[in-house]
C-alpha cells in the first residue's frame, strides 16, 4: 500500500515537472534572453577560433615535423603536408586576430525593448557598446536567420533563410551609458521560422551582426536574438 502510495506520488511528480518543463517560454532557457540584455559573442569566438586552430595543429602534426626535411630536401613540389601546414598557419591567424579584436573592443551588449522579439513586428533595440567607436565613419547593421542542420547525412550544412542590413552614420549614434548607443531597428517579415534550438535534425539563429570599420582593428560583434512567435 505504502510501495503503491509512493508509486502514484513520483509519476506525480514527473508529470509536473514535465508540464513545467513544456509551458517554459524558450527564450527564458537562456538568462540574457530572459534579462533582455545579449551580451556579444566575441569572447566565444576566441575560444572557438583557437580550439579549431588546436584541434587542427594536433592533426597535423607529423605533416609540421616532416616540413623541415622537405625543405632542406630542396623539393619543390607543392604537397598536402605544405598545405596542412599553409592552414595551420592561417587558423592560428585566425585565432589572433579573434584575440586581439576581443582585448581590443571587450564586448558590447544588446539590450531588447521587448523580450522575445516578436514575427511580423519592428524590433527596436540598442547595442550598448565602447567609446572609442565614436571614431567610426558609418556602423554596419546586419539581421540574418540561418538554418543549421544536424542530422547524420547533412551535418554541418547551413542556409540562409533572411537577411537585412542597413548602415547608419556618425550622427546617428548617441553616447550611451558605457560609451557610444547604436540604435537598432528591423521590420521582421511574419513567414520566416522563430528560433529553435532544441531540435536533433537542425537549429534555427537569428544573429544580429554589428561592423564598424575604423583605423586599426575593426569593430565587429554578434548577438544572438530570440525571435519567436507572438502568442
Amino acid at each position: 500500500m505504502h510501495a503503491d502510495g509512493f508509486c502514484v506520488q513520483l509519476d506525480v511528480l514527473k508529470r509536473f515537472s514535465f508540464h513545467r518543463r513544456v509551458d517554459t517560454p524558450a527564450w527564458l532557457s537562456r538568462a540574457d534572453w530572459a534579462s533582455g540584455k545579449v551580451v556579444s559573442g566575441n569572447q566565444r569566438r576566441v575560444w572557438t577560433a583557437t580550439g579549431i586552430a588546436l584541434i587542427w595543429t594536433l592533426a597535423s602534426i607529423q605533416s609540421i615535423d616532416s616540413l623541415p626535411a622537405e625543405l632542406r630536401s630542396g623539393r619543390e613540389i607543392f604537397s598536402l603536408d605544405h598545405l596542412a601546414v599553409l592552414v595551420c598557419a592561417g587558423l592560428w591567424a585566425w585565432a589572433a586576430l579573434e584575440w586581439i579584436r576581443w582585448r581590443t573592443w571587450g564586448t558590447s551588449i544588446l539590450e531588447l525593448d521587448h523580450v522575445p522579439t516578436d514575427l511580423g513586428a519592428s524590433w527596436i533595440a540598442r547595442i550598448q557598446a565602447p567609446l572609442e567607436l565614436r571614431n567610426a565613419e558609418r556602423v554596419q547593421l546586419k539581421l540574418t536567420c540561418v538554418e543549421h542542420m544536424r542530422g547524420k547525412q547533412n551535418m554541418g550544412e547551413t542556409k540562409l533563410l533572411w537577411e537585412h542590413a542597413y548602415a547608419l552614420e556618425t550622427h546617428e549614434l548617441k553616447l550611451g551609458p558605457i560609451g557610444i548607443e547604436i540604435p537598432v531597428q528591423f521590420s521582421i517579415p511574419a513567414d520566416i521560422p522563430e528560433t529553435l534550438l532544441d531540435s536533433r535534425d537542425r537549429a534555427i539563429r537569428w544573429m544580429l551582426h554589428a561592423r564598424a570599420p575604423v583605423s586599426g582593428l575593426d569593430y565587429a560583434a554578434t548577438f544572438d536574438v530570440p525571435v519567436f512567435r507572438a502568442v
